[in-house]
């Protein structure tokens, strides 16, 4: 997954150093209320970005969307190198 700079928005403040490394491992699904508090962006963009295959896909649990830990956090770490470009 590429991720252009102008695709990385402004006013994330989210970062690994805001993380729980303690309380998740990296196998732990987490929902969208997790990640919009983590990135501060909507839902809408997440989703936006999922089609546009610059977010990871979640995993459809029943009628529920989850996403692995690990995968959200090697996406913040894609999205601060870019950032740094």
């Amino acid at each position: 997954m590429k991720i252009k700079n102008n695709s990385v928005p402004k006013d994330m403040t989210g970062s690994l150093t805001h993380l729980d490394k303690a309380t998740f491992s990296g196998e732990t699904l987490v929902d969208m209320k997790y990640i919009t508090q983590l990135i501060k962006m909507t839902d809408k963009w997440i989703y936006a970005q999922i089609q546009k295959g610059q977010f990871p896909k979640p995993l459809k649990l029943g009628r529920s969307s989850r996403w692995k830990y690990s995968e959200i956090c090697d996406w913040l770490e894609r999205v601060e190198h870019a950032r740094k470009l």
